[in-house]
């Protein structure tokens, strides 16, 4: 799974690179086709072009978004209501992601639930939706 994430928060990048079999920094050059590339912010001169089979986004990053040309997907992440991923409950260490309408993913569609997930207070809402998007989407091929 080819993962491009355009955040500089090293903590997540390490979290990420233990779930791709290619992860790619923001100022490497990714790789043609992308699986799944993850809108945090950053540099995006390296995606313009490129095929990318999902993009997570920041709702308020939607400009970001609206720059790239070949994105087969988009999920917008966050705490408001219109996002289609978000958190329906947060405690100490866990936390349940909603997902509100169908999302696709490497070909397959993910009809709307909800999941429990870990929580990790020192990286964030967004990254803690995305990095428990992940995990649900490896565990469930």
């Amino acid at each position: 799974m080819n993962i491009c994430f355009t955040s500089r928060n090293s903590r997540c990048k390490r979290i990420f690179s233990k779930n791709a079999t290619a992860f790619h920094e923001v100022f490497e050059k990714p790789p043609e086709f992308i699986d799944l590339l993850v809108l945090d912010g950053g540099n995006l001169e390296y995606y313009l072009e490129n095929e990318v089979d999902t993009c997570i986004f920041k709702s308020e990053n939607i400009t970001d978004l609206l720059q790239l040309k070949k994105v087969r997907s988009a999920v917008s992440c966050g705490m408001s209501p219109y996002d289609s991923v978000t958190f329906s409950s947060i405690g100490e260490d866990s936390s349940v992601i909603c997902i509100r309408r169908p999302i696709s993913f490497m070909g397959k569609v993910y009809e709307p639930c909800e999941f429990k997930v870990p929580f990790d207070y020192s990286i964030g809402i967004f990254h803690n939706l995305v990095i428990g998007l992940l995990s649900y989407f490896v565990s469930e091929e």
